[in-house]
């Protein structure tokens, strides 16, 4: 089953695409659109189990990305592959969660977000991930790769404002390499690398703030 017969269909009025083509248990490929005012597309297409592909949207004024693409256990593919602009948007909860067939991303820019939790949880066939610019806004990784148990590395990126990293890479069991990170401002830090048993050591600059440490892992070299 696919959606509008190719055609290109812009929605110019609506603000919400909520639960719009959730449970659509058939679909297997989406047509694009054009979503201009769109501001929330939370669960739009939320278990929808045979999709495959998700073609690149415009996401101009999108601000909440809740279980946008969750459950989605078919998906390989999402965007075009070049960089998709999400800057507008400010909350992504569980957006890409459980996406078992997904084995890349594209790299994605982001200027208000204020969260990743959950991001993109259990893609269990996530080998590596895109360079990843975390804007000052952000204050919660909280277990945003949480068993991607295939991703092998991870790329620089700006923790400094961060505050929640709670299990944030819990049980990415074949990570083998990781850059250092800034945590001058991370407050918890639970489990953020448990079950990482392949990966060496992690380097932390500045934990003075962190006051939820849980189990620290044994590989982990703090400097202060």
């Amino acid at each position: 089953l696919s959606w509008h017969n190719n055609e290109e269909v812009t929605l110019p009025v609506t603000e919400e695409l909520l639960a719009c083509w959730a449970e659509c248990s058939n679909l297997t490929n989406f047509q694009k659109i054009n979503i201009p005012n769109v501001t929330e597309i939370s669960s739009a297409w939320r278990n929808c189990e045979k999709l495959t592909s998700f073609p690149e949207l415009e996401y101009p004024s999108v601000k909440r990305m809740w279980y946008t693409w969750q459950n989605c256990y078919a998906l390989e593919s999402w965007g075009d592959g070049t960089e998709t602009d999400l800057s507008t948007a400010t909350e992504f909860y569980y957006t890409w969660a459980f996406d078992t067939s997904l084995s890349s991303f594209p790299k994605i820019k982001l200027r208000d977000c204020q969260y990743l939790e959950g991001t993109w949880q259990q893609c269990t066939k996530l080998v590596e991930f895109p360079a990843l610019e975390i804007p000052p806004s952000c204050y919660s990784l909280k277990t945003a790769w949480k068993n991607c148990v295939r991703l092998e590395s991870f790329p620089r990126i700006d923790t400094s404002n961060v505050e929640n990293m709670d299990e944030t890479w819990f049980n990415c069991s074949n990570l083998t390499s990781f850059p250092t990170l800034v945590t001058s401002n991370v407050t918890r830090m639970s489990g953020t690398w448990r079950n990482c048993s392949l990966l060496p050591t992690v380097e932390f600059i500045d934990t003075s703030n962190c006051t939820f440490f849980g189990v620290l892992p044994s590989f982990g070299h703090v400097s202060r």
